[in-house]
């Protein structure tokens, strides 16, 4: 994406809702309005309405956002089942195997702590456990301890986890991007109600009550500043 900015500091929700109050203000002001400025006309006042409705109808963004989260959780939920079952085999892997020198080595014991913070490094660590595993001079031993079905248990397990995973990526993907037609799109709303705005402080002065109507209060989306004390206050234009 190109550098393109936002013109406006608050939330595109609440940027939306002030243009969806403007423009239904502006029509039912429009005489007093164009009387001010007679190249505003009806049509573009209303194709400039139409578009911030359109804009307001579009969930895509939350949808795929509930999407993203619903898939982290499946692979949240995965991850602590494989962290649970490879820590058993661990336990056991010692005491069926104390004889073999390095065993937790061939094992990969020394990786594991990072395979419990990392999906894709637990499923590799799986594969290894399971490949290692099943060779015929560690195979007896192990099954003696875990059981005949273990492995193939735990196999299973690292394919709900790597489901999980593809799950996961494919919501990712189709996020909509944050583009730059899309903020383009929208500060071109944001620039139409300000336009209003300004019609607006010249067809209503001497009229306070009038000119609150078209206000506009730019105030920073609430977010979780580095600083504190940043964005404590929200700063009007001036009308």
């Amino acid at each position: 994406m190109k550098d393109v900015k936002r013109s406006y500091a608050m939330s595109d929700d609440s940027m939306l809702g002030e243009a969806n109050t403007i423009f239904a203000l502006a029509q039912n002001d429009f005489g007093e309005l164009s009387a001010v400025e007679p190249e505003l006309t009806r049509d573009q006042l209303t194709t400039w309405q139409n578009e911030a409705k359109e804009c307001s109808s579009d969930f895509s963004s939350l949808g795929s956002k509930s999407a993203i989260s619903l898939e982290t959780k499946r692979v949240n939920d995965a991850m602590d089942v494989c962290k649970g079952k490879t820590s058993l085999f661990y336990y056991h892997l010692d005491r069926a195997l104390i004889d073999i020198p390095n065993i937790e080595v061939l094992f990969g014991r020394r990786g594991f702590d990072e395979a419990r913070k990392n999906p894709e490094k637990m499923v590799r660590q799986i594969n290894l456990i399971v490949t290692t595993g099943k060779k015929p001079e560690y195979m007896a031993k192990l099954t003696k301890r875990l059981g005949d079905n273990f492995f193939t248990e735990l196999t299973d397990l690292q394919a709900n986890l790597q489901a999980a995973l593809a799950a996961q990526n494919l919501a990712k993907a189709n996020q909509p991007a944050e583009t730059e037609a899309r903020v383009l799109r929208y500060n071109a709303i944001w620039n139409n109600i300000r336009f209003i705005n300004e019609v607006a402080k010249i067809a209503f002065y001497g009229r306070p009550a009038k000119l609150q109507q078209y206000q506009l209060y730019d105030s920073p989306a609430p977010k979780k500043p580095e600083n504190p004390d940043e964005n404590k206050n929200d700063m009007p234009d001036d009308i």
